[in-house]
């Protein structure tokens, strides 16, 4: 772990309910209430946000069912059973425990490359524990999803596969957006340069393709690109 360092992934994310209006999005709030008021409540309204937010947490957890979820190309997997609410907070947070999975990968130390000390094969995963926070204000349909990773080893796309895969369940859409503040945005643009520029066109019309070359008239799929090179290694972008 000496070589890691520890980095911090930041979205906002929004909820929207499928096979509705575009930009119809729920308040955050509303979800948890119209998804974890059960059948056995005897009164739907006098169940707390607290008890909302614990089922919710808890039903996060059963869906790991005490196993490994895995990436669709099988290489990487997460679990928990750490996993807390703080409802006066509007907050969800906890552990994930997550890593590479062993493909026969040898052991050694680090000052013996003639002994191994064992295998890690392909039903064991390389754990790391990394913490996560979900917080969804009151009367908002914007949430914050932090998620802590390591240099060298990060499970992001699996935690958010895994959220988009648990509100479906829920006939749920979660879309996120990658948060880049503001400094680091301006320091990219003040170190950069062009290279190139391109320009492209698709869904011509019919005239379109007709007049740009008869021989396209029929072909409906043609994109035209135009594409510029050649500018000075000095060129920034911020001129752009």
């Amino acid at each position: 772990m000496a070589a890691d360092s520890i980095e911090l992934s930041i979205y906002t994310f929004a909820l929207k309910e499928k096979n509705v209006k575009k930009g119809e999005y729920f308040n955050l709030n509303e979800f948890y209430r119209k998804n974890f008021i059960f059948s056995t409540d005897k009164n739907p309204l006098l169940v707390e946000q607290d008890e909302l937010y614990n089922r919710f947490k808890i039903e996060i957890i059963k869906d790991f069912k005490n196993k490994f979820r895995l990436n669709k190309e099988g290489t990487k997997g997460i679990s928990s059973d750490d996993i807390k609410s703080y409802s006066n907070s509007n907050v969800i947070d906890g552990i994930i425990i997550g890593g590479n999975r062993g493909l026969n990968h040898k052991i050694y130390k680090i000052n013996d490359n003639s002994n191994s000390t064992g295998e890690l094969s392909n039903d064991e995963i390389m754990a790391l524990p990394h913490y996560f926070k979900i917080w969804t204000p009151p009367n908002s349909q914007v949430g914050i999803l932090m998620i802590q990773n390591y240099s060298n080893s990060g499970i992001t796309t699996l935690l958010i596969d895994f959220l988009k895969d648990f509100y479906t369940r829920y006939n749920t859409s979660f879309s996120e957006t990658r948060f880049v503040p503001n400094e680091i945005k301006e320091s990219f643009i003040n170190r950069s340069v062009v290279k190139k520029v391109s320009f492209i066109k698709s869904k011509l019309g019919k005239e379109a393709r007709q007049a740009f070359n008869y021989a396209f008239t029929d072909e409906e799929g043609i994109k035209i690109k135009i594409e510029i090179s050649g500018f000075s290694k000095e060129t920034p972008v911020k001129n752009f």
